[in-house]
């Protein structure tokens, strides 16, 4: 992974074989990043996204192994049991032009990833919420 800091936060450029929730844990960890926004576009050859059922209070995820562009990667940043925590939905297009997508849990980039996150200097932290069980932003503090 390489990346540089911009005038509204910072570019990474993840190589082939780069895990991209590692690095960009890794990335957020090395320069502090405890709230902000994410937003990519990019290639995977291994992706593994989610959907949240209500009724049962867990996720049902899937795993892709194949050529695949990320269409869209975007969500946020925000500690989690005192760890930078990254909530990203991602919308993915296979080699047949169909599209799909789900909550982003890993993936391993293909030819590249290009992502860029905006740092915000306040922290902010997820909460386990009592009724879905799922680790919502608090916003009370």
């Amino acid at each position: 992974m390489e990346y540089k800091k911009i005038s509204s936060g910072f570019i990474l450029k993840l190589i082939k074989g780069e895990n991209i929730a590692e690095k960009i844990t890794e990335f957020c960890e090395k320069e502090k990043v405890f709230f902000g926004l994410v937003k990519g576009i990019g290639a995977l050859e291994k992706a593994e996204i989610a959907h949240f059922s209500l009724t049962e209070k867990k996720y049902i995820n899937k795993v892709f192994e194949e050529d695949l562009e990320v269409l869209s990667f975007i969500g946020n940043i925000a500690l989690k049991e005192e760890k930078p925590f990254m909530h990203v939905h991602i919308t993915l297009g296979k080699n047949d032009f169909s599209v799909f997508g789900g909550h982003f849990v890993s993936g391993i980039v293909g030819a590249t990833m290009e992502i860029f996150i905006q740092k915000f200097e306040e922290k902010t932290e997820r909460k386990k919420d009592k009724e879905t069980e799922l680790f919502l932003l608090d916003l009370e503090k």
